[in-house]
């Protein structure tokens, strides 16, 4: 029979497997958008599939991490002051996201739209990345000693170590499948 930290711990891995599969494609759209919409159309076309999404999958981000502290408090509270830097940049790349995805279409221009597209793509990339170097973390441990302060040995690790297994390469071609399908739908003829 599980115990309450094992349905726990189902319960906070099921939260950030939805984050990350659905989020994914926002991700990934954001990232290439810019490249692989050929004019501004396709471009609006692309952020336009996710408009109506990006903002409610950010609540599997919220949970899973109100989640993580209301069930293991101790494993908060080690992970989190040990991902400072990784998750306040991450709540700047949220909020430059949602902006630019706003913004983008509230007054016309080629430049207003060409800055708030970069916006857009520098933050999905930038947030697949911390991602990948939080959880990348999480998976390769953050050693601490019996008193639960940092070992001195986690100050001296080179940071290639903790961030080579990021998302930015799948996320992005969960991206490129959302807009491939997105384009099939929208030159396909409707019925009726």
């Amino acid at each position: 029979m599980m115990g309450l930290p094992e349905v726990w711990f189902i319960i906070v891995a099921v939260l950030w497997t939805g984050f990350f599969f659905l989020e994914g494609f926002d991700f990934g759209v954001g990232m290439l958008a810019r490249t692989l919409g050929a004019n501004e159309d396709e471009r609006s076309q692309m952020l336009a599939a996710i408009g109506p999404v990006w903002d409610a999958d950010a609540v599997w981000l919220v949970t899973g991490g109100i989640a993580i502290f209301a069930a293991f408090p101790a494993w908060y509270a080690a992970l989190f002051p040990a991902a400072y830097l990784p998750l306040l940049l991450v709540i700047i790349a949220i909020i430059v996201r949602a902006v630019a995805i706003e913004y983008r279409s509230k007054r016309p221009g080629p430049r207003w739209r060409s800055r708030w597209d970069t916006s857009v793509a520098v933050a999905s990339l930038l947030l697949a990345f911390l991602f990948g170097v939080f959880w990348g973390g999480i998976v390769h441990g953050i050693p601490l000693t019996a008193d639960g302060t940092f070992a001195d040995e986690f100050r001296h690790r080179d940071l290639d170590a903790r961030c080579r297994p990021h998302l930015s390469l799948p996320l992005a071609r969960r991206g490129r499948a959302l807009a491939q399908h997105d384009r099939t739908l929208a030159a396909t003829p409707s019925a009726g």
